[in-house]
């Protein structure tokens, strides 16, 4: 990875930056990162776009990721956003698929990237 820290810094200014972070006695275990704006398509709502989200490996057996989505989506209401949308990783240990399901996410697309 290779972050744009001016840009976060610029979106956080904005008010366009969400950060949320899971710690146990002070320890960084999990954090979800979402920009929060209006979307191209829908003028008149504001959407999310989750960033990043990260659970430390020992914490992902648990209900971690589950409350920490739950801490976002409650942040995102109390804001006024009407939709988030969420991606994850196919590979195996990264594919957060059932969560999402489980947490009442639709599959909506289907993202292909490719390098150049």
């Amino acid at each position: 990875m290779d972050m744009d820290l001016p840009r976060y810094e610029m979106l956080d200014t904005h008010g366009m930056l969400d950060i949320i972070t899971g710690r146990v006695d002070g320890e960084l275990v999990a954090y979800w990162t979402g920009f929060v704006m209006g979307h191209f398509h829908y003028a008149s709502t504001t959407h999310c776009f989750t960033d990043l989200y990260y659970v430390h490996p020992p914490w992902r057996k648990g209900w971690t990721a589950l409350r920490m989505f739950h801490a976002a989506h409650a942040l995102l209401r109390a804001q006024d956003v009407v939709k988030v949308a969420s991606g994850t990783k196919l590979l195996p240990g990264l594919d957060m698929s059932r969560l999402f399901e489980f947490m009442g996410y639709r599959r909506t697309e289907a993202l292909y990237t490719k390098l150049l």
